[in-house]
């Protein structure tokens, strides 16, 4: 997990974030946390919290419209295939997080 973290921080443009977070938790109550999304399917998950300074060039945009930037991303990782389900980038903090169940430290490598 560490290893897909860093390098989803650095395919972000902050290959050093400030802080790293990751709670078990279902794909569904992570997305109602951070996005207040619905999803199809509500295996258990990873929720990974990154801070930093992060800009998402790969994202669809309308022509002339700026990129997402923010100071945080999350996303989802089926702890089975290692997958990454779900992406956010914003500005906002969650301080919720602990809701969704014990949250751990991730130390990148």
């Amino acid at each position: 997990m560490a290893t897909i973290a860093k390098s989803m921080a650095a395919r972000m443009g902050d290959s050093n974030p400030t802080s790293a977070q990751y709670v078990l938790t279902t794909r569904q109550a992570a997305e109602s946390l951070v996005a207040g999304d619905h999803v199809h399917t509500n295996p258990e998950v990873y929720l990974v919290v990154l801070h930093g300074h992060f800009s998402d060039p790969g994202a669809r945009v309308p022509p002339g419209a700026p990129i997402p930037t923010g100071t945080q991303i999350n996303f989802t990782i089926d702890p089975v295939t290692q997958q990454i389900l779900d992406f956010g980038i914003s500005n906002q903090s969650l301080s919720d997080l602990p809701t969704l169940g014990q949250v751990q430290s991730l130390t990148l490598p």
